[in-house]
């Protein structure tokens, strides 16, 4: 269950960005492995499970979660790729 603060009001109303991971429905740098390491088909590709074949739709997915994961909060934190592969 997500729910606003005062804290985050207060935020919006002054036009500050939300820096806190607090809320958060995911932990970005597990997400940006995940796709790394299990997601990625040899023959090219993405997929849902590693037992599952790849398909254009997870290939979005996956890539949307990657990029997601990498650009979530701010730009002074480095992803498990270290900027080496940035969407």
């Amino acid at each position: 269950r997500i729910e606003r603060t005062q804290n985050d009001d207060t935020d919006a109303k002054e036009g500050q960005s939300h820096t806190s991971r607090e809320g958060l429905l995911f932990n970005e740098k597990l997400l940006e492995r995940y796709v790394l390491l299990c997601a990625q088909d040899t023959n090219g590709g993405l997929r849902d499970k590693p037992s599952k074949p790849r398909d254009f739709y997870h290939s979005c997915y996956n890539l949307s979660g990657l990029s997601a994961s990498q650009h979530v909060l701010s730009s002074n934190e480095k992803s498990c790729t270290e900027g080496l592969n940035i969407l």
